[in-house]
């Protein structure tokens, strides 16, 4: 029953946070062109993705280049942040792939994600 109210959710609201089944979330904030992730469970960490505008092709790119950090709990979240430890490369690899799972969502907002 869970999994069909959270599907109802992620379509009705189209621009809201983006629900997972492990309790994950990846919203967009538009004041600090980020994508922010946020992990389920009991001990919920965040990380702040980048996201660069393509003006000529209209779709925001994710900097899949540079390095993904957790926030470091001392920075307030109305501000982004790029300090913190850095992700595993299974915490990584399970970003990407509900990164992957995120622009289905919004197919002409993003670009593909290469990595």
């Amino acid at each position: 029953m869970t999994k069909l109210v959270r599907a109802l959710l992620n379509i009705v609201f189209l621009n809201s946070p983006y629900l997972f089944e492990d309790g994950s979330r990846i919203s967009y904030l538009v004041q600090f062109d980020i994508l922010r992730y946020q992990s389920g469970g009991r001990m919920r960490k965040i990380a702040d993705i980048r996201l660069d505008y393509d003006a000529g092709r209209r779709v925001f790119k994710i900097d899949t280049i540079g390095p993904w950090k957790w926030r470091d709990s001392g920075v307030p979240l109305n501000t982004p942040s790029s300090s913190g430890p850095m992700l595993t490369e299974n915490e990584r690899q399970d970003l990407v792939q509900k990164l992957r799972i995120f622009q289905t969502k919004h197919p002409n907002k993003y670009e593909k994600l290469t990595c």
